[in-house]
């Protein structure tokens, strides 16, 4: 609780920056597209009886989330099924670590006649439908092993149902190197992933390979061009695979047929870097070190979110307008003597306005890097790792006030505008009054006006029209209050912008909406 009020103070004065601004807005809440997005729940869903959670991943639907975990002291390691609300787990499999095996075999040749690890779990995947899940593991048979060997080992691509039992394995070919993690078409009926696989003098070139369920078999791709390398991109409407191909001088986009037979070039210049699903922004290569800078591919502008050198990109949602970020907050007592440093998760949208980005939770385990957090179709659930347990952040959309339209940059109605300029009214003449009475009974001179009331004044860009820079503010200058014979009927300032009304301030600080003639 401590360390939340402390990075709430930090994040309101470090973030946010504008003392009006700070003191409504929620460092949980941002703008994006025209609406509020907040941070409705964070929940555990792991427990330290299950393990030190290693990588988590949300299901599309946001119903379920599957984790590795590591199981102390033991050390197996095991894949789980857990609901995104909590609750029970379902272990989908109960694997050794290495280190396990190797320490087994020296007290008894034989512990299993087989043994099963998971892969790279940089591999797994859900399918769109959220009833399937993809992920790489590695069976060694015992009986097949010699001397110190551990046995025959052999990689698989093995997809179990949400509810826990196997239904497809497939074999990978001897001596690859993973280069991606699995895509699924969007019918749930196929998967691909890019490997390398020997070639000639000790080389390796790059393939694709897709696993069909219906049929159980498994195809080879080969671009139609010598690369350096590939990755799997997504998949196309007509069942193409979408795919990034690296020539060393260029990087495309390329889309290849399931027969091979058509291989073409969907983007010339791809320049790949952290692009979301619409592939409509990128980061900004150009940006400072530890600077986090987003393009918009289209226009080319550029909007810088986050800075500093321990601050790194974490993922696009899958709605492309959202994106993760971790930094490092360093937080002191008043009197300096106590520190405390955070890794912090955020999130922001690519729109240039001051409530652009959130945080969503706290991280006081810097070496905790995990994976990159995965969220849900709808963009609205992420699962995130902290301290070896898995968590869900759930978000939820509402309607701005008229203060966060006006930070975000958001057209006004015309009743909005009327009641902030009516607002801004009522504080410019009290602050004409105050000025007043501090100066003998005088008003603020005519030619330094705006100037000479910003001491009075909670925010100085009050004389300008809501949220633009555009003065709004017309004054009809008084020399001495007391020169004055009717001040409820002087003017001494209007606010006009446009429409079929004006709002006058009066002398004796009462302000009023007059129709114009």
């Amino acid at each position: 609780m401590l360390a939340r009020i402390l990075l709430f103070a930090f994040c309101a004065c470090a973030v946010l920056g504008d003392r009006a601004l700070a003191a409504t807005s929620d460092i949980h809440a941002m703008v994006s597209g025209g609406q509020v997005l907040e941070l409705s729940e964070s929940r555990q869903v792991t427990f330290a009886a299950g393990g030190v959670v290693k990588a988590a991943w949300i299901s599309p639907n946001g119903r379920y989330v599957a984790y590795a975990a590591v199981r102390d002291p033991e050390k197996f390691e095991r894949l789980c099924v857990v609901p995104s609300t909590g609750g029970r787990s379902a272990i989908l499999l109960d694997g050794w670590q290495y280190e396990q095996i190797a320490a087994a075999m020296k007290e008894s040749p034989k512990p299993s006649d087989e043994l099963w690890l998971l892969g790279d779990v940089n591999e797994l995947a859900w399918s769109p439908d959220s009833k399937l899940i993809a992920f790489v593991v590695r069976h060694i048979d015992i009986g097949g092993r010699s001397g110190d060997d551990m046995g025959v080992e052999e990689d698989l691509a093995v997809v179990y149902k949400a509810s826990g039992p196997k239904c497809a394995s497939f074999p990978f070919p001897k001596d690859i190197h993973y280069a991606g993690a699995f895509c699924w078409s969007s019918d749930s009926r196929r998967f691909a992933v890019a490997i390398r696989v020997p070639a000639e003098k000790g080389q390796y070139k790059p393939v694709m390979l897709v696993f069909d369920l219906p049929t159980g078999s498994v195809q080879t791709l080969i671009p139609g061009m010598e690369l350096d390398g590939i990755e799997v991109d997504g998949w196309t409407a007509k069942g193409d695979v979408l795919y990034v191909a690296c020539t060393g001088k260029a990087v495309q986009l390329r889309a290849i047929s399931l027969d091979g037979q058509s291989d073409r070039v969907v983007i010339e210049d791809y320049r790949h870097g952290w692009r979301p699903p619409d592939r409509s922004f990128r980061l900004a290569t150009e940006a400072p070190e530890g600077t986090i800078a987003i393009e918009n591919c289209l226009t080319g502008e550029t909007v810088n979110i986050a800075k500093g050198s321990r601050t790194n990109f974490r993922g696009w949602a899958p709605n492309s307008r959202i994106f993760a970020y971790r930094r490092h907050e360093s937080i002191r007592d008043e009197t300096g003597g106590r520190s405390k440093t955070l890794n912090t998760l955020w999130l922001a949208t690519p729109e240039a306005h001051k409530l652009n980005h959130m945080c969503v939770a706290l991280d006081s385990d810097e070496s905790d890097v995990g994976l990159l957090p995965t969220w849900s179709t709808d963009s609205m659930k992420m699962a995130y790792i902290w301290r070896g347990r898995a968590y869900v952040a759930e978000l939820a959309r509402r309607t701005p006030t008229v203060s966060e339209k006006v930070a975000a940059g958001i057209p006004l109605t015309e009743e909005e505008e009327k009641g902030i300029l009516l607002a801004n009214a009522k504080q410019i003449g009290n602050a004409m009054h105050m000025y007043a009475l501090d100066w003998d009974g005088k008003f603020p001179p005519a030619d330094n006006f705006s100037e000479a009331l910003w001491p009075y004044l909670r925010n100085p860009d009050i004389f300008f029209r809501p949220g633009t820079r555009q003065n709004a503010f017309q004054c009809f200058p008084q020399t001495n209050m007391s020169d004055i014979s009717r001040p409820s009927d002087t003017v001494i300032g209007i606010f006009d912008i446009g429409y079929g009304w004006k709002i006058v301030i009066y002398a004796d600080g009462h302000v009023r909406v007059v129709p114009k003639r």
